[in-house]
């Protein structure tokens, strides 16, 4: 093959990779399945904390959409979500630039440790901006991954090099 065919076949072949999908039973905080956990487990694990309602618009999360009562269970730095029926599972967590708090899916841990660029690299893609105006103005650069099979997924922030927080996503 002559080199510019070369060069071409790679420029498409990379324009049309495919977004890395995560298998959501594979993510572990603490020992705790992430997006399958009761709240027994949850208390157990960081402590009694009492059940906070939510009020989400749209989503997974909606108690008006799905017509149940959802609750979130607030900790310093995580969050969990859902209800006593279908279980919890993780909404946000805030990473320490220590690295003490660790998301891990299979070998890989995410970390406060975790650069951008190591993270690039894993998802095949670049971090993109974003700016989020509450409660004040913030420049970050974030990641976006999807789940196999399912329509929601989860979004890593970057502040300067480093990961700072993880959130769930789901469509509306």
């Amino acid at each position: 093959m002559t080199p510019i065919f070369l060069l071409i076949l790679s420029f498409f072949s990379s324009f049309f990779q495919e977004e890395r999908t995560f298998d959501a039973s594979k993510f572990t905080l603490d020992g705790i399945s992430c997006f399958q956990t009761t709240e027994e487990q949850i208390k157990r694990t960081y402590g009694d904390v009492a059940l906070t309602e939510t009020d989400y618009e749209c989503g997974y999360f909606s108690n008006r959409e799905q017509k149940k009562n959802y609750y979130e269970l607030i900790y310093p730095k995580k969050t969990w979500i859902g209800n006593s029926q279908q279980g919890y599972q993780i909404d946000v967590i805030e990473f320490d630039p220590e690295g003490k708090t660790q998301l891990k899916y299979g070998d890989l841990i995410f970390s406060g440790k975790s650069t951008r660029k190591e993270l690039e690299e894993y998802f095949g893609s670049k971090a993109s901006p974003i700016q989020i105006n509450e409660p004040k103005r913030i420049h970050l650069d974030h990641l976006a991954g999807s789940f196999e099979g399912r329509d929601d997924g989860f979004i890593l922030y970057f502040g300067k090099e480093y990961l700072v927080a993880f959130q769930y996503s789901s469509p509306c």
